[in-house]
């Protein structure tokens, strides 16, 4: 099964694309915007295993927002935020779109060896 990351900055999202992939042996497809995740979503007939979410993603509807819609359109994968916010930032952004959810958290500062394993189980 594959993978969807939302990452906004592209030269980041392919470095980590290709070290999940590395890692994981799985497919990593790569968004760079909410409106992106929401193509992929739509036009992809298997739902992807696990989605990487970015907090912050420039200009737009940040990680928060976009959790929210997927959940909107019954996407049911398992989400995981792998940003460089604070958790506390990201809680808050849940709880401001109306989310209850509160999916796995990895700072980039710490590298991918945590995110990596969670993907892996």
């Amino acid at each position: 099964m594959w993978l969807l990351l939302l990452e906004d900055e592209p030269a980041f999202g392919r470095s980590l694309s290709r070290t999940l992939n590395r890692v994981t042996g799985r497919e990593i497809r790569v968004a760079q915007s909410v409106r992106d995740l929401d193509f992929i979503i739509a036009t992809t007939p298997n739902p992807p295993r696990a989605i990487i979410l970015d907090l912050d993603l420039g200009s737009g509807p940040d990680g928060a927002e976009a959790l929210r819609r997927l959940r909107h359109i019954g996407c049911q994968s398992t989400v995981a935020f792998f940003t460089s916010a604070s958790a506390e930032r990201v809680e808050s952004r849940l709880a401001a779109v109306g989310l209850e959810e509160r999916p796995p958290y990895f700072a980039k500062n710490e590298g991918t060896g945590k995110l990596a394993a969670w993907i892996g189980r």
